[in-house]
């Protein structure tokens, strides 16, 4: 019996250690300020530490717990203490490449699409993405993104997964060869009339 409580016990320790340390005891989809980066925050899930960026100008706010313009968050980051630097070649280019992992504002984003109160601050599911949302602050709409893997609940006005999310988008409705015989058409969720 005593063998059978150590086993399970050394087994329970094996499977806690897999997990990053940072998110032991916190609850999925807990969110915590990066200690390095005012713009970063990390996100446990399912005990696994994730991390996300704000886009350009805006900070994570951690009491809020939401991505808010700069001049409005408190930042306590600390600077690294060592920083090691590698040379490398630069080039420029016009270009804006999107991903996930590098946010921005991409061209389309429309900020007259979305109605934002003038005073306050409020997060609306965005019209054509899951992934991402948009900030409503003081009547100006600031596009978000959800970390990697994670979907804006609007219910909840966070980032979750995306069983969870409650996201009903189409976001892949157009075929994928074009066919003129046979018309999709797409209701805009927003607007009855279009």
């Amino acid at each position: 019996m005593y063998s059978l409580a150590a086993t399970l016990f050394v087994g329970i320790l094996s499977v806690t250690q897999a997990f990053d340390q940072e998110c032991v005891g916190k609850r999925n989809g807990a969110t915590f300020a990066d200690e390095y980066s005012c713009s970063r925050y990390r996100i446990c899930l399912g005990g696994y530490l994730s991390h996300g960026e704000c886009a350009t100008g805006l900070y994570w706010d951690n009491f809020r717990r939401l991505c808010l313009p700069a001049m409005l968050v408190s930042c306590t980051a600390k600077l690294p203490t060592t920083v090691q630097t590698t040379p490398y070649e630069t080039t420029t280019s016009d270009e804006i490449i999107l991903d996930e992992n590098h946010p921005g504002v991409p061209d389309d984003f429309d900020t007259e699409e979305y109605h934002c109160p003038t005073e306050g601050v409020l997060s609306i599911p965005h019209r054509r993405s899951c992934s991402q949302y948009v900030l409503c602050f003081d009547g100006i709409a600031v596009l978000q993104r959800c970390a990697p893997g994670l979907y804006f609940n609007a219910a909840q006005s966070q980032c979750t997964l995306p069983s969870l999310a409650n996201c009903d988008l189409q976001e892949h409705v157009c075929p994928e060869k074009d066919d003129p015989l046979k018309l999709v058409f797409v209701a805009d969720r927003f607007d009855c009339s279009k």
